[in-house]
């Protein structure tokens, strides 16, 4: 692995500039490192790697993060270690911890690593995260270290695995996907009708404030925070609807 693409995947992903802070799955994330394991599953596309990059620049980790995003090149036993250990040198600075190594033609042992890492963590002043990003890429491989890690944690050690979660695995999910589908077909069958028989320049701009109910649902059901820019922006789309409307009067 070169110094370059090792360096990429050692950093945290920069979340959206204008992404709405979500304050209750901070505040879960701020509980769960409490513990050894986190487990942040999700579909694709759910904003997983984002909501960590946003807990980050919070400030909000209770040590230094080591990051390693992970992809199915690094579906090999020494190659994922070798980016764990990595990652947690880069984030803690520590020189035993650096000084550790994964013998490129040893037989990989999960009983000689992970007490190493255990004793160099010792002397860690705060926990130390490491946060698994994509862990799904390359968990066939490396399933049974994790699991030995999982069990005997190093007490300094804070994991948290970011992995997709399976589709179906929750029946009560997949119902409201199938509800949200038909609604969003009958939300276009009736946009469709306006169109038709309306004013194409009323529709065009009703339809066009539809984000406006999703950030409705973030602040009262997630408990999301509006930005005071974010905010601004509703208000003045609403202020355009009403012109609008006071227009065709």
């Amino acid at each position: 692995m070169s110094d370059a693409l090792l360096a990429t995947k050692l950093s945290v992903p920069r979340g959206p500039k204008a992404a709405v802070l979500r304050e209750r799955l901070l505040d879960r994330l701020d509980t769960g490192v409490d513990g050894p394991v986190t487990l942040v599953a999700a579909p694709a596309g759910a904003g997983k790697s984002a909501l960590l990059s946003s807990w980050i620049a919070e400030d909000r980790p209770p040590g230094p993060v080591a990051w390693l995003s992970l992809d199915t090149d690094d579906a090999d036993r020494r190659r994922f270690w070798r980016g764990v250990l990595a990652a947690l040198a880069k984030a803690t600075g520590d020189d035993a911890i650096d000084a550790l190594a994964v013998s490129p033609r040893e037989p990989m042992s999960m009983g000689l690593v992970a007490p190493a890492l255990a004793d160099a963590l010792e002397g860690a002043e705060q926990p130390v995260v490491l946060v698994l990003d994509d862990l799904h890429e390359v968990i066939d491989v490396v399933h049974e270290d994790l699991e030995r890690l999982v069990r005997f944690p190093p007490p300094a050690l804070r994991l948290v695995i970011v992995t997709r979660a399976r589709p179906g695995g929750d029946r009560r999910v997949l119902a409201l996907a199938v509800l949200a589908g038909v609604m969003d077909m009958t939300a276009n069958v009736l946009y469709l009708g306006a169109v038709r028989r309306g004013l194409l320049s009323v529709v065009a701009v009703i339809s066009s404030l539809y984000p406006a109910s999703t950030v409705a649902m973030a602040f009262a059901i997630d408990r999301e925070r509006v930005t005071r820019t974010q905010a601004v922006g509703l208000a003045l789309a609403a202020v355009a609807l009403v012109l609008v409307s006071l227009g065709r009067a």
